[in-house]
């Protein structure tokens, strides 16, 4: 009697992806010109206590199984007992990311990389998982530069040994921290319609300092006194530059003489989520 599969889905190194059908395929040998036929074949499953007459085996469950069978001719003659070995895993590895994790870190800041996978099954491939922040490999443990305004995206893949794959990803934002703006563009600070109208702002890394890794668009907007009515005065990109080193953002915008009331001055920064906002006053 002989034993293979005839479905399920192969995998690698030996394992199948699904549960599988093993049929058996008895033959009566003819000896001293006659052979009798078979009669009947039986098979068991791990173990061997049960014992089940047919020739057809499903095997469903994940796991390492040991089938075995012998068939018996129509003259009562038992055939010795063989085995036949299928390995069925029907999951993927578990994989795990202990950091980063989805949520917003400060432009600067370090982080270290953490994860892991196991698959209790077929087990995870030598070598695995690996690991990608935004796109270059990365190991486990290694400090991440957060350097990256926006969003950036932590990828780790693991492989099990019946070919079985998962990937995790992990979307974080590195945002700046929102800093000052600087006089002459204090709260209270009244200009003459008409005049150039300077803003002044400071943008801040992980640790409190200073940073010109910004990109700094500026939006000011002017409601008239009696605030029916909103116009675009400027919008623009900010510029930098250095005071004792120090890096600040500077735009400058041209108001319009006659007319009076609150300028509404928007900041957003190119990490998508920083922003600072102003009122300032004409008369």
């Amino acid at each position: 009697t002989s034993a293979r599969v005839v479905s399920g889905t192969p995998g690698t190194n030996g394992w199948w992806k699904s549960g599988v059908t093993v049929e058996l395929t008895a033959e009566d040998p003819v000896s001293g010109g006659v052979a009798s036929g078979v009669d009947e074949t039986w098979h068991s499953l791990d173990g061997g206590t049960t014992w089940s007459k047919g020739t057809v085996v499903p095997v469903s469950t994940e796991g390492e199984h040991t089938l075995q069978f012998y068939s018996i001719d129509r003259a009562g003659n038992t055939e010795a007992t063989k085995t036949f070995g299928v390995k069925v895993d029907l999951n993927a590895p578990l994989v795990n990311v202990a950091s980063p994790t989805a949520k917003t870190y400060l432009y600067g800041a370090n982080i270290v990389a953490g994860f892991s996978a196991a698959d209790s099954c077929s087990g995870v491939l030598p070598g695995m998982p690996t690991a990608k922040f935004n796109g270059n490999a990365v190991s486990n443990g290694q400090t991440l530069a957060l350097t990256t305004p926006g969003t950036n995206e932590f990828v780790v893949c693991a492989t099990d040994q019946a070919g079985h794959a998962a990937v995790v990803t992990v979307s974080l934002t590195v945002a700046f921290a929102p800093g000052v703006i600087l006089p002459p563009g204090s709260l209270d600070h009244t200009w003459n319609a008409g005049r150039m109208m300077p803003v002044k702002f400071t943008v801040l890394d992980a640790n409190g300092r200073p940073t010109d890794a910004a990109i700094a668009m500026v939006d000011v907007k002017l409601i008239n006194t009696t605030g029916t009515t909103t116009t675009q005065v400027a919008y623009g990109q900010a510029f930098v530059s250095y005071e004792n080193g120090v890096p600040s953002y500077h735009f400058n915008a041209k108001t319009i003489k006659g007319q009076a009331g609150t300028l509404k001055v928007k900041i957003t920064l190119n990490d998508g989520v920083t922003g600072m906002c102003k009122d300032m006053y004409l008369r």
